[in-house]
This record gives structure tokens, C-alpha cells and sequence, in this order.
């Protein structure tokens, strides 16, 4: 592994138009996101990053997208970690073919429920499956209990990434705290009820 590199919050990590380097980057802590920025300032947040995501060569960016920090973050050059586990595998390397392809396969599927959260649920519905979402990711990396997980970003950043007004990302975070599917609590979000939050993802 190289050496940690870190990142400020809102700095980028990399972009498109120079992406030239291939060379696999690992999220060893923070929040990133694959922003898209338009002419007059707006900004989509297409996927977000987490510790344990790799930023390529599992995305090959394209003009006009950037990763950007959203807290600080810190990367790790992870390109010997697949010279090392070539050696370990002893010249089979079906297993690390099989777990790039997963890696890879959970990209392209992260990236299909967002256009499908954006382009037909409901406001309510495309917040509840977020959330749902990243506690399923964050328990998978280790950083979630059954029950809780942190969720460091500001009301903007939902909003850029839901495609929706801050005003209205507010009012539907209201709406499930009063229903009590969601608890704000010191920089998590506690969430009481994950079968009924699961089943609001399809109201």
C-alpha cells in the first residue's frame, strides 16, 4: 500500500478530464462523492463514497465529473495490494478476478438504483431508500451497528444528491423523524424501525 494522502472537506481528489492514472485509490476514511457540476454552479451528486470503496480503476471518469471530498477524507495508493496478492495466489487468480468483478459489479448496480431513485420514486420514497442504502453499505464495511450509522453530510449534500431542494430534504427528514423512522442522535442517524423504513422505500 502507499502512503495516505489527505483530503480537506469540498477539495477534489480527482477528475475526469485528467484521469489519466489508473492506478486503484482506496478510501481508507471519510465521505467522497462523483459530482457532475453544471455551467451556473449546480451540482449532482451521481454516487457517494465511503471507507473501503475504491475510486479507480473501478470508474473510469468521464469530462466534466470530479471526485470531491465532502469531509476530510484520506486515500491510499492501493497498487501493491494487488501485486501482493498475485504472489500470495500463487499464479491463480481466479479468487481476486472474482472479487475485482463483485467490486465492479457493485459500482454499475450503486449507479443503476440512483437513476432509478431519481427517476421514479417519490421525494419520500428516493430518502427512505438512501438511507436504507448506506446502512446496508456501512454495516457491510464495518462501520454501522444493526441499528445506527453515521451520516456526516449536511442537509445541501442529501439534497444534491436526491435531486431535491434543501428546503425539501429538510421537510421529508421532519416526516420521518415524526414517524419515527429516523433518530438524529451526536453525528448518526438511528434507525428504530428497518423493516418499516425497507417497506417506506415503496410507499
Amino acid at each position: 500500500m502507499g502512503a495516505p494522502r489527505s483530503y480537506s472537506a469540498d477539495s477534489e481528489i480527482s477528475r475526469g478530464e485528467s484521469a489519466g492514472d489508473h492506478r486503484p485509490i482506496l478510501i481508507a476514511s471519510g465521505w467522497a462523492a462523483i459530482t457532475a457540476t453544471l455551467e451556473d454552479g449546480r451540482r449532482q451528486i451521481i454516487s457517494l463514497l465511503i471507507a473501503g470503496d475504491i475510486l479507480e480503476p473501478l470508474l473510469d471518469l468521464q469530462p466534466g465529473l470530479a471526485v470531491t471530498a465532502l469531509t476530510t477524507v484520506v486515500t491510499v495508493d492501493s497498487s501493491g495490494l494487488v501485486s501482493t496478492l498475485r504472489e500470495r495466489l500463487a499464479g491463480d487468480l481466479r479468487p481476486l478476478a472474482e472479487a475485482w468483478a463483485r467490486m465492479r459489479q457493485a459500482v454499475q448496480a450503486r449507479l443503476l438504483r440512483q437513476v432509478v431513485r431519481l427517476g421514479r420514486l417519490s421525494a419520500y420514497e428516493r430518502t427512505a431508500e438512501l438511507m436504507v442504502d448506506l446502512h446496508r453499505r456501512q454495516r457491510r464495511s464495518g462501520l454501522a451497528d444493526e441499528q445506527s450509522m453515521p451520516l456526516p453530510l449536511t442537509q445541501e449534500m442529501l439534497a444534491d444528491h436526491l435531486g431535491l431542494s434543501v428546503v425539501h430534504v429538510n421537510r421529508i427528514l421532519q416526516q420521518l423523524r415524526r414517524e419515527g423512522l429516523i433518530v438524529f442522535r451526536a453525528g448518526r442517524i438511528v434507525l428504530p424501525d428497518l423493516p418499516r423504513l425497507t417497506q417506506a422505500t415503496r410507499r
